[in-house]
């Protein structure tokens, strides 16, 4: 695995990252991606980052690893963690991965553990550009963390309504026709 230091806005914030390509990478070729989330506490150099990274890049995923505002070297407040925040931050991840030559935009997703897996499950719930969520021990976002009950009433809708659609990746070196199974 090759890796690249990189780094994007967030709410006029730097965020700090890295992207890891898997080895056999074509200079042509554009591959399934996931955002790699740290947990509460955490940064993206945690083990609970850097194994499941290894893991994605040795099936041939490329991957983005990064600290969410106010952890690791990224900009923002230190300890400052709101759920909605680390979702916005999730979503800037994601746009500026779509843009990385080796990626094929339409197939990126999420993976988190602890906090990270409870950002992705929201995100997945709420993104429809996400493509899967993976969440290893992740909690729910609690009502106090979402600025206002109307909202939290219309992203749980979201929620709710976007349960059912359960999308998988395929192998992430093969693309396949629209609504084929995977």
């Amino acid at each position: 695995m090759k890796e690249q230091v990189v780094s994007f806005d967030s709410a006029g914030l730097r965020l700090h990252g890295m992207i890891g390509t898997p080895e056999g990478l074509r200079a042509s070729e554009r591959r399934a991606a996931f955002l790699v989330l740290h947990g509460f506490g955490s940064n993206s150099e945690s083990s609970n980052v850097l194994q499941p990274t290894r893991v994605l890049n040795g099936f041939g995923y490329v991957t983005l690893r990064f600290d969410m505002r106010g952890c690791g070297k990224s900009e923002g407040e230190f300890g400052r963690v709101i759920c909605l925040e680390q979702v916005e931050d999730l979503s800037n991840a994601q746009d500026f991965l779509a843009t990385y030559p080796a990626v094929d935009a339409a197939r990126i997703g999420a993976i988190g553990s602890s906090f990270g897996g409870a950002v992705a499950v929201y995100a997945g719930g709420t993104n429809r550009r996400l493509a899967a969520v993976i969440s290893n021990g992740g909690w729910g976002a609690r009502r106090t963390q979402i600025s206002r009950p109307a909202s939290h009433a219309r992203r749980l809708g979201q929620v709710h309504e976007n349960a059912g659609r359960g999308v998988r990746l395929p192998r992430p070196d093969r693309k396949i026709a629209d609504g084929a199974p995977l």
